[in-house]
């Protein structure tokens, strides 16, 4: 992706710095939105014994970026996650975190566009 450079010569408009602010506001919501669905489906499939790991669910949001990092983070998350071949007792399964993802990626990706045509109108 090439990188673009604007320059104004008395500074950036109010209106673009508005618009701006108001695009990434949007970004920012679409990702809380996305957030929420991937948490509600891995909670309902993370495997279950004490709720120790369905309870260390985080998000974290990125520093100088618009996105998140979420996850799970006990010592055996990663193991668990990675051996779908395990037996987990009611529907409990490995990959509830990648399966939630990709299984939902329409619903996301609409809900950025849905974002984004709101504030274009």
């Amino acid at each position: 992706m090439a990188d673009v450079k604007v320059e104004w010569e008395n500074g950036v408009p109010e209106g673009v710095k508005r618009f701006t602010k108001t695009v990434i506001d949007a970004l920012v919501s679409a990702s809380e939105d996305a957030i929420e669905i991937i948490a509600n489906e891995s909670e309902k499939q993370v495997p279950l014994h004490k709720g120790t790991l369905r309870d260390s669910w985080e998000v974290t949001p990125l520093s100088n970026e618009i996105g998140f990092m979420i996850g799970f983070h006990t010592p055996y998350a990663s193991r668990l996650h990675e051996h779908p071949e395990y037996n987990f007792r009611n529907g409990r399964k490995g990959k509830f975190l990648e399966d939630p993802i990709e299984q939902n990626l329409g619903d996301y990706q609409g809900k950025y566009i849905d974002k984004l045509r709101s504030i274009l109108k």
